[in-house]
């Protein structure tokens, strides 16, 4: 039985651990699912302990199904162990999740605030590609612009200062790219 609910923590925390959102329970999960794996499931989803057993205990007493809040409370205790460790706090901020606070420790914060500013630089490295990306394809417009014959004057002083604008912002995109540290 043990060895049960020790696989069924570690599937838990492998496929729901980077989860986020809202409270609710299915009428399956109420029917089924034991309170302790339901508990830990909604710590290991940085749920806020007080409104998950509030909404656990709502939303499956609408359903019919009293839970035993003894074990579902101990299974959120339980999962919130499990969650606050350093090492999910990095994951946890390099997927770029919100986190609530729960974990009382500098190491969870700091590892998750090392997880979070890599998942910015990520996020940043992605963002400056797609904008180079962009720049690139407008830069060959304007130059097929620049080269019609039917290009007025006065349209193509405006085509020149954006091509113009567009090369400084390439150069400092590029320039921006080059600084961000390697992840």
């Amino acid at each position: 039985m043990a060895q049960g609910r020790n696989w069924k923590i570690l599937a838990a925390t492998a496929l729901l651990g980077g989860l986020s959102g809202c409270a609710t329970i299915s009428e399956k999960s109420c029917a089924y699912d034991s309170w302790y794996d339901v508990g830990f499931r909604g710590a290991m989803k940085n749920h806020d302990r007080a409104d998950y057993l509030d909404d656990i205990l709502k939303d499956c007493g609408k359903h019919g199904y009293q839970p035993v809040f003894v074990e579902l409370a101990r299974g959120f205790d339980e999962g919130t162990e499990r969650f606050c460790e350093p090492a999910n706090g990095f994951a946890w901020g390099r997927k770029g999740n919100s986190y609530n606070g729960v974990c009382g420790t500098a190491e969870f914060s700091n590892a998750y605030a090392d997880g979070y500013r890599l998942h910015e630089i990520e996020v940043r490295r992605s963002d400056i590609t797609s904008r180079l990306a962009s720049i690139r394809s407008r830069l060959e417009e304007i130059e097929e612009e620049l080269d019609n014959a039917e290009t007025t004057e006065e349209q193509a002083k405006a085509l020149d200062r954006e091509y113009a604008r567009l090369r400084r912002e390439r150069r400092d995109l590029n320039r921006e790219l080059e600084a961000l540290p390697v992840v």
